[in-house]
C-alpha cells in the first residue's frame, strides 16, 4: 500500500514540473531561462485636450476617458462622447474619430460660460428672461445656459423664452476658455395706468371677494364662460381652479400713476397674450417692442338718489346700480367674482359674484361705452333711471 502511494506521488509530481516553464535557473548551457512578455501589437495614441472639465465626463468607444493624458487604445474608429449637466442627453462629439497607430491623435475642445448684464431684460411683470434652448451649428443640444461647460468647438446659438429678445451667436474656438456675452438690446415695453378721481369709495368687498380689483395678466386661451378667473386669486383668498387659464398674473391696488415694464410676446407664443382687467373687465394689451403705452382709467361713481317731493322738498334716498359695458354692440354686465360658498376659512368654487352695488360707491372701468342702471325703493314702488357715459 504505500509504495503504491509513492509511485503515485512521484508520477504526479513528475508530471507537474515537467509543465511548468523554468522562469529562473541555469539551463543545460548555462543559460538563464524566462518567459517572453513581449508581443507584436501596435497601439494608437488618443489625447483629449481642453481648459477644463466641468462637471463633464468623456467616454470614447463607451469607456471613461480622462482629459489631457494620452490612452492607448486599438486603433479603428469609435464615438467620443461627453455626459454633463449641460446636454440634454450624451452628446457624440464625432463618431468618425479614427485612430492611427502610426501618428498620435489629439482632439481640443473648449470650456464656455456665459455673462448676461439683465438690465435690459428686468421686468415688473412677467417671468424673468431666461436662456430656453442652445444649439450647436443648428442642432439643438442643451435647454440651459453653460457655466464652464465642457464643449466641442463650433457655433453656438442662444435662444431664449421671449420670442421678441431674438438669438445670441457666439462661435466657439478648440481648446478656448470662452465666454459668450448674452446681454441683448432693450425691448421692453411699458404699460403706464393712470388712476380716476375717486369720488367714493368702492364697494366693501364680501367675504369671497378680491380687494384688489386691478390685475395684469398673461393668457393662454379663453376662460370659462362668465368668469374672467385670473383676475381674482392672488390674496389666497380663493384655491386656483384647473379651469384656470392664465399662466400668470399680478394684482395690485392702482392708487397713484404706475408703470409697468414688460417683454411684449410675439407670434412664437400664441395663443398667450396679455390682459390688463379691472373690475372683471378685460382690455387685451398690443405691446410694441420699445414703446410706451398709456392707459388713463375712467370710474363711475354713484351718488344716492335725489328724490324731489311735490312740495318741492329734495330727499336723499339709498339704492343700488348696475353697470353694463358695451362690448360690440351688446350691453355686457360688470359682475365681480365670489365663491359658491364661505365656511368661515375658505371659499368654494369660483362663481359669477354680485353685479349690484350699493349707491354712494363706485368702480374703476376701461374706457368705454356704459350704461348705469339706478333702482331704488319709494312710496309709488320699485323706481329704476339708465344712464348712458361715454367714457373714451
Amino acid at each position: 500500500m504505500r509504495k503504491r502511494l509513492f509511485i503515485f506521488l512521484a508520477t504526479w509530481m513528475t508530471a507537474c514540473t515537467a509543465a511548468a516553464p523554468s522562469v529562473t535557473g541555469p539551463g543545460a548551457a548555462g543559460k538563464a531561462d524566462g518567459v517572453d512578455t513581449n508581443t507584436s501589437e501596435t497601439l494608437a495614441s488618443l489625447t483629449v485636450q481642453a481648459p477644463s472639465a466641468g462637471d463633464a465626463q468623456l467616454t470614447f468607444r463607451r469607456s471613461p476617458m480622462p482629459l489631457g493624458q494620452a490612452v492607448m487604445l486599438a486603433p479603428g474608429g469609435g464615438c467620443l462622447s461627453i455626459s454633463s449637466s449641460f446636454f440634454r442627453v450624451p452628446f457624440d462629439v464625432s463618431c468618425n474619430l479614427m485612430l492611427d497607430s502610426a501618428k498620435p491623435t489629439t482632439v481640443a475642445l473648449a470650456t464656455l460660460r456665459t455673462s448676461w448684464d439683465r438690465t435690459s431684460v428686468t421686468t415688473d411683470f412677467g417671468a424673468a428672461a431666461a436662456v430656453e434652448s442652445v444649439s450647436l451649428d443648428g442642432r439643438t443640444v442643451a435647454t440651459r445656459a453653460p457655466d464652464g461647460a465642457l464643449v466641442p468647438p463650433g457655433h453656438y446659438g442662444f435662444s431664449f423664452n421671449y420670442g421678441v429678445l431674438g438669438e445670441v451667436q457666439a462661435t466657439v474656438t478648440a481648446g478656448a476658455d470662452q465666454t459668450a456675452d448674452l446681454t441683448v438690446p432693450d425691448v421692453r415695453a411699458t404699460v403706464t395706468l393712470v388712476p380716476p378721481s375717486r369720488l367714493y369709495p368702492d364697494p366693501t368687498p364680501t367675504d369671497c371677494e378680491e380687494p384688489a380689483r386691478h390685475a395684469l395678466v398673461r393668457r393662454r386661451g379663453d376662460p370659462p364662460p362668465g368668469i374672467n378667473e385670473p383676475a381674482l386669486h392672488l390674496g389666497g383668498i380663493f384655491e386656483r381652479t384647473t379651469s384656470t387659464t392664465a399662466v400668470e398674473y399680478r394684482l395690485f391696488d392702482l392708487l397713484s400713476k404706475t408703470s409697468f415694464r414688460i417683454l411684449p410676446l410675439t407670434t412664437r407664443e400664441k395663443p398667450d397674450r396679455y390682459e390688463l382687467v379691472v373690475n372683471n373687465m378685460v382690455e387685451p394689451l398690443a405691446l410694441t417692442p420699445g414703446a410706451s403705452l398709456e392707459i388713463d382709467l375712467d370710474r363711475i361713481d354713484v351718488n344716492d338718489v335725489t328724490v324731489t317731493g311735490s312740495d318741492g322738498s329734495k330727499q336723499s334716498v339709498a339704492g343700488t346700480y348696475e353697470i353694463y359695458r358695451d362690448v360690440s354692440g351688446g350691453w355686457e354686465k360688470l359682475a365681480l367674482v365670489g365663491g359658491d360658498w364661505w365656511d368661515g376659512q375658505g371659499c368654494g368654487q369660483v362663481v359669477v359674484g354680485r353685479s349690484s352695488f350699493p349707491t354712494k360707491t363706485g368702480l374703476d372701468v376701461l374706457p368705454g361705452r356704459y350704461k348705469v342702471v339706478v333702482t331704488w325703493s319709494s312710496p309709488l314702488g320699485t323706481q329704476t333711471t339708465e344712464h348712458i357715459l361715454n367714457l373714451k
